[in-house]
C-alpha cells in the first residue's frame, strides 16, 4: 500500500529525524507507528498530528535519514498486508457513525428535556493537541481529515475533545457540538474553562435552537452560560458570553429579579448583568439574606471584578458561618486575589503547609514561586497539577518552572492550557519559552513556521527581554530568523534578519554573523529580495563597525559586491543608477576609503567605455531637491542605535535646517515608562519609530499612546534602521507635506 511520507531531517534533536505521513485513517497511522517501534525499539516518539499541508501524522525517530529510508522497505510490506483491513474497518466505522448520528437526530427533542441539571465545573483534563494546530488545519482546508484524527484520539486525550469543539465551531457544525455536549457532558465540563470555550458552547446551542426550533436548546444555552459565568467573571472573560445572552433573549423573556424567585435563580439572573449594574441588587439581597453565603460570595466576586480588591477581601474575611467546602472556596478566592496583587507572604501565612487540599497547596506553591523559593514551590504545584487543578495561578508558575529547568516536554501542556484560557496572563518571556518549546521539543507537535513566527513576534512585541531573559532572547531571534526564511514573506523576513544581525554584532559573535551575511548574499543573488533591501539590512549594523573591525571589513566587501552588481545591470539595461547607490558610496568612505574610490572609478570607467562605443550613458538618479525649510517640523526620533540617531540628527540639522528634534532611546539605554515617553513626543509633528529587538517595548508604548489619542503628530513606523534609510524616509514624508 502506497503511503505518502516525508523524512524531515532538520526536525528534532541532533540525533533525531522527523517523519511526516499522509494516512487514510488513524488505524493506518497506528499500524505504521507500531511497525516503526519494532524497527527502532525505544527510539520512536508518540504519534502526533501533523500541521504541514498534505500530511496527517508526524513523529520523531532516533535514526539517520538513510536508516529510516532503509527501514521503510520493510514497512511497506506490513502496510500492504493490512490494506484490506484498513479499508474494511474504515468503511464500517463510517457507516456506523452515520447510523448513530441519524438515530441521535430523531431522539434529540425528547432527550434534551432531561438535561436541566446543576452544572458543576471540574478541572481535570490533560490536553496534548493544541488549538493552534486545529486553526492551521482549518486554514489549509483539512477539516474532515482533522476530524478523523481527533475522533481517533477522543478516548485518550482531553485536548482532542477541546479540539473537536473548536473544529466544529470554526466550521459552523453546531449540531455536532451539541451532540458532543449531550453525550460527553462531564468530559466537556472537565476541560479548563475559558471564555472562548463557553462562547463556542453557548453559540452552538443558540444556533441549534434557531435551526431546529427546539425551545429547550435555547434554555440549555442559558443554563450553560450561567454555570460558567461566575468563574469567567474571575477570569475577566465573561463579556463575550454575556453579550451572547443579551442577543439571544429579549428583555420580555427575562422575568424581573424582584419576583419571588428562589435565591439561586435570582443570583443566576444577576450574573447575566454587568458587574457595576448588578451591584445595588446584590447589596439589597445581602440585606434581605445576611446569612446567605452564596450572596456574600457573589457580592465579593463582583467587587473583585470591579477592581475593589480591598472590599472583596474584607467580605471574604467576614463570611457567615461556613462548611468546610465553603471555607476552602473562600481561601481559594482570597489567595487568588492576593496573588494577583503579588502579596505572596500573605498567601503563605493564609495557607499553612499542613493537610491542604491539592488546589490550596498549589496556590501556596504559586506564592512560594513568587518569593523565589522554586524547589519548595515545585512539589506543591505538581501535587495540584496531578490532582487535576488547572487554575491559572497554578498552571502559569508550573509552566515557567518546567521551561526554565529545560523540561520542555513537561512545560508544553501547561502552556497549551494558558494559550487557550488566558493568553492575557502570558508575558514576553512566556511567549519566548513557548517558541523554544515549539522548536526544540515535540511538545507542540509538528507545528508550522508561521506559528513559530507568531510566538516569536509575541515575545518581542510584549516587552523588553534584554533585561530579564537574555538567553531566551537569543533563541527567539534565531528561531524567528529561520522561520521567517522558510515562510519567505518580506515583511517578516527583513526585520527578522535585521534583528538577528544586530544581536550578533552587539554580542560580538563574528562567526555566526559572517554566516548570516553569506546567507543574505545568496538570497539576494537568487532574487529573494532586491539589492536595495540588501543594503538596508546591512546598513543596520553599521554602528558596530567602529568598534568591530570584522564588521567593517564584511560590510565593505558586501557593499562593493552590491554596487558592482547594480552598476553592471544599470549600464547594461541603460537605466539610471538608483539613488541609494549614493548612500552606499558615502558609507564606503567611512568603512574603506580605497573600496569607495574603486567603486567611483569603476563607474567612471564603465561610463567612459559607453561613450567610446557611442552608446547612451545613463545618469544617476538624484533625489528631488527639498526646500531648506524643515524648521516647520518638530521631529521625534524614537528607538534605534545611539550612533544612528546621532548621524540622522546631524544630517537633518546641517543639510536640511531641522531645528526642533528630540530623541527617545530604547530601554537598553535608558529607563522607559509611558509618561516620560509621552512628555517627550506628544507635541512632535512627525514621530519616527525605528523598530528592533531592543526597542519593541518602546514601540508598544508609542502604539498605546497613539491608540489613546495622546499623540498629535504623524507616526512613521520604519522598517529600516540604518542612517541613510531613516533620512530617506523622513525626507520623503517631508516632501509630500511641503508639496501639499
Amino acid at each position: 500500500m502506497d503511503v505518502q511520507k516525508e523524512i524531515a531531517s532538520h526536525l528534532g534533536n541532533d540525533n533525531q529525524v522527523g517523519l511526516r505521513l499522509k494516512c487514510t485513517s488513524t488505524l493506518q497511522a497506528e499500524t505504521i507507528h507500531r511497525a516503526l517501534r519494532q524497527q527502532f525499539p525505544q527510539k520512536v516518539s508518540k504519534l502526533l498530528p501533523a500541521t504541514y499541508p498534505g500530511f496527517t501524522h508526524f513523529l520523531y525517530v532516533e535514526a539517520t535519514p538513510a536508516d529510516l529510508q532503509q527501514a521503510w522497505t520493510e514497512m511497506e510490506k506490513v502496510l500492504s498486508a493490512n490494506t484490506s483491513t484498513f479499508a474494511a474497518t474504515q468503511k464500517a466505522a463510517t457507516a456506523q457513525a452515520i447510523a448513530d448520528f441519524k438515530t441521535w437526530q430523531s431522539q434529540f427533542k425528547a432527550a434534551v428535556k432531561h438535561i436541566h441539571e446543576d452544572i458543576l465545573v471540574v478541572h481535570s483534563a490533560t490536553p496534548s493537541i493544541g488549538l493552534e494546530w486545529i486553526e492551521q488545519q482549518i486554514n489549509v482546508g483539512q477539516i474532515d481529515e482533522t476530524e478523523d484524527i481527533l475522533l481517533g484520539e477522543l478516548q485518550t486525550t482531553g485536548s482532542a475533545l477541546r479540539g473537536l469543539i473548536t473544529l466544529y465551531a470554526r466550521s459552523n457544525q453546531y449540531e455536532k457540538i451539541v451532540r458532543l455536549y449531550e453525550t460527553r457532558r462531564n468530559d466537556v465540563l472537565a476541560l479548563p474553562v475559558s471564555g472562548r470555550l463557553v462562547e463556542q458552547l453557548v453559540t452552538a446551542y443558540i444556533a441549534f435552537a434557531q435551526a431546529t426550533e427546539v425551545e429547550d436548546a435555547l434554555h440549555t444555552a442559558q443554563q450553560v452560560a450561567r454555570g460558567f459565568l461566575p468563574e469567567l467573571e474571575r477570569l475577566q472573560q465573561a463579556d463575550g458570553v454575556r453579550n451572547l445572552l443579551r442577543q439571544a433573549f429579549t428583555p420580555e423573556e427575562v422575568a424581573p429579579v424582584d419576583q419571588p424567585l428562589p435565591l439561586t435563580e435570582q443570583l443566576a439572573r444577576l450574573i447575566e448583568i454587568e458587574p457595576a449594574e448588578r451591584l445595588p441588587e446584590l447589596e439589597a439581597l445581602r440585606q434581605r439574606h445576611p446569612r446567605a453565603t452564596s450572596v456574600q460570595f457573589a457580592l465579593a466576586d463582583t467587587y473583585a471584578v470591579l477592581g475593589d480588591h480591598a472590599r472583596a477581601l474584607d467580605m471574604y474575611n467576614t463570611l457567615p458561618e461556613q462548611n468546610e467546602a465553603e471555607r476552602n472556596e473562600a481561601l481559594l478566592r482570597k489567595s487568588e486575589l492576593l496573588l494577583t496583587e503579588q502579596r505572596y507572604q500573605e498567601v503563605i501565612d493564609l495557607l499553612p503547609d499542613t493537610d491542604l487540599p491539592p488546589v490550596l497547596a498549589g496556590l501556596r506553591g504559586s506564592a512560594l514561586y513568587g518569593m523565589g523559593q522554586r524547589k519548595q514551590a515545585q512539589s506543591l504545584l505538581e501535587r495540584a497539577w496531578e490532582a487535576g487543578a488547572r487554575h491559572q495561578s497554578i498552571v502559569l508558575p508550573l509552566a515557567r518552572l518546567y521551561s526554565d529547568s529545560d523540561q520542555l516536554e513537561r512545560a508544553a501542556e501547561p502552556y497549551r492550557i494558558l494559550l487557550d484560557t488566558s493568553t492575557d496572563r502570558l508575558e514576553s518571556a512566556d511567549f519566548a519559552r513557548i517558541a523554544v518549546i515549539a522548536t526544540y521539543s515535540s511538545g507542540f507537535g509538528d507545528i508550522s513556521d508561521e506559528q513559530r513566527l507568531a510566538y516569536c513576534n509575541a515575545a518581542l512585541r510584549g516587552g523588553d527581554l534584554t533585561a530579564t531573559a537574555m538567553e531566551l532572547l537569543a533563541h527567539v531571534l534565531e528561531i524567528r530568523k529561520v522561520a521567517a526564511g522558510n515562510v519567505k514573506q518580506m515583511d517578516e523576513l527583513l526585520p527578522a534578519y535585521a534583528d538577528w544581525m544586530e544581536w550578533l554584532a552587539q554580542t560580538g559573535d563574528m562567526k555566526t554573523l559572517r554566516q548570516t551575511i553569506d546567507e543574505l548574499r545568496q538570497m539576494r543573488q537568487s532574487q529573494q529580495f532586491s539589492p536595495e533591501q540588501h543594503f538596508a539590512l546591512l546598513e543596520g549594523i553599521e554602528p558596530y563597525a567602529e568598534a568591530l573591525p570584522d564588521v567593517r571589513r564584511h560590510l565593505a566587501d558586501e557593499y562593493q559586491a552590491i554596487a558592482t552588481s547594480v552598476v553592471e545591470r544599470s549600464l547594461r539595461d541603460n537605466q539610471p543608477l538608483p539613488a541609494y547607490i549614493q548612500d552606499l558610496q558615502r558609507a564606503l568612505h567611512f568603512l574603506d576609503r580605497a573600496v569607495a574610490d574603486f567603486i567611483r572609478e569603476y563607474i567612471q570607467e564603465e561610463q567612459q567605455a559607453l561613450v567610446a562605443r557611442n552608446e547612451p550613458v545613463p545618469e544617476q538618479t538624484i533625489e528631488e531637491a527639498l526646500p531648506m525649510n524643515l524648521l516647520a517640523f518638530r521631529l521625534a526620533l524614537v528607538g534605534g542605535h545611539e550612533a544612528t540617531r546621532r548621524e540622522v540628527i546631524r544630517e537633518l540639522t546641517e543639510q536640511y535646517g531641522l531645528h526642533d528634534v528630540v530623541e527617545v532611546a530604547p530601554s537598553k539605554e535608558a529607563h522607559l515608562d509611558q509618561g516620560s515617553v509621552q512628555a517627550k513626543i506628544a507635541n512632535a509633528t512627525l514621530i519616527t519609530v525605528i523598530t528592533g529587538y531592543m526597542g519593541h517595548d518602546l514601540s508598544g508604548i508609542v502604539r498605546n499612546l497613539q491608540q489613546a489619542g495622546q499623540l498629535s503628530g504623524q507616526i512613521l513606523w520604519l522598517a529600516c534602521r540604518g542612517k541613510s534609510g531613516v533620512v530617506r524616509e523622513v525626507l520623503a514624508y517631508a516632501r509630500t507635506q511641503l508639496a501639499s
